[in-house]
């Protein structure tokens, strides 16, 4: 069941999530920085992400930066999902 919420609450910060600043890029490191109003009111959520590029593959600014934010959303799932 946990499972289940945990997904539900990541679709909506998905959908709701906004970036905070600009990312950070400092090739092969990727840090971004999200927030989260669930009811669109009072304080917001902060997640953040990070990605760093293997040395074995190809520097992609775009595709560090999904991943950075995706695993920002997922910082903030869980803190929904803890509270």
């Amino acid at each position: 069941m946990a499972g289940k919420k945990f997904t539900t609450v990541k679709k909506q910060v998905c959908e709701g999530a906004e970036l905070g600043r600009e990312p950070v890029v400092i090739p092969p490191y990727v840090l971004v920085e999200m927030y989260f109003k669930p009811d669109g009111k009072g304080k917001p959520y902060v997640g953040r992400g990070f990605a760093k590029c293997c040395p074995r593959d190809i520097w992609n600014e775009v595709r560090g930066i999904d991943i950075a934010r995706g695993r920002a959303e997922v910082d903030i799932a869980r803190q929904l999902c803890a509270k």
